[in-house]
């Protein structure tokens, strides 16, 4: 998250700063206390979004691993499908309906188990004939192995995203704190050093994008008299 990235390097140059003008017994500056809590602020605005990060990092591990189940369930259905055109002919609509021969794409997980079910039901009604065209009792079985994988990395993957819908609320609300530390830091630094201008400078946020430099375009150098330029 660039906003965050920006405001940890920001919290990061203010830590420097007020550690440079810290307060003394001989001389006025910020509080050992506050720089402490910039300093426990920007860790934890860190260490909130590297687990935010994680958290995404697993709800798209877990997404994979759905797909792959969404993908042995489909290749399943179209062996079987293919076993009965073979065996009953693709001409024979009353059985290609019977096994959504041409059926509508199958996109969601509750759909998908939804049609293992029946797929497995109807396979399992015609196996003698099935059997006969290449499919074999272990795919009749594999429908409820595909469906429980299905259904568990789907439980998994929703439970990630609940993870990851939390770990964000964390990452911003520690990021928010972050600002707040930040702006009281300056605010105190706005009092102490109020008569010395060249000091508050050093206090002002940096601006964003700061010690990034855009590419020069090297200057085009005239053409030679007489030949047009390109």
């Amino acid at each position: 998250m660039e906003k965050l990235d920006f405001t940890v390097q920001a919290g990061k140059t203010l830590l420097s700063t007020s550690t440079k003008y810290v307060k003394t017994d001989t001389a006025d500056g910020i509080n050992q206390v506050d720089i402490a809590a910039l300093q426990s602020a920007i860790d934890d605005a860190v260490s909130k979004d590297t687990a935010q990060k994680k958290a995404m990092e697993s709800v798209a591990n877990f997404t994979d691993v759905q797909n792959k189940y969404m993908e042995a369930a489909l290749g399943l259905i179209r062996k079987t499908q293919s076993a009965a055109k073979a065996a009953y002919g693709e001409d024979n609509k009353p059985k290609m309906k019977e096994f959504h021969v041409g059926g509508n794409g199958i996109r969601t997980v509750k759909a998908m188990l939804s049609e293992l079910k029946y797929m497995k039901s109807v396979a399992t009604e015609c196996k003698d004939d099935l059997t006969k065209s290449g499919l074999k009792d272990s795919d009749i079985a594999n429908f409820d192995t595909i469906s429980t994988s299905l259904s568990d990395s789907d439980m998994q993957q929703e439970n990630s995203k609940k993870v990851q819908k939390r770990s964000t609320k964390d990452r911003d609300d520690s990021m928010t704190s972050l600002q707040k530390t930040m702006r009281r830091i300056r605010h105190i630094a706005k009092s102490v050093f109020s008569d010395q201008p060249s000091v508050l400078i050093e206090f002002e946020p940096i601006s964003e994008g700061r010690g990034g430099r855009k590419a020069q375009q090297a200057p085009t150098s005239p053409a030679p008299s007489g030949v047009a330029a390109k």
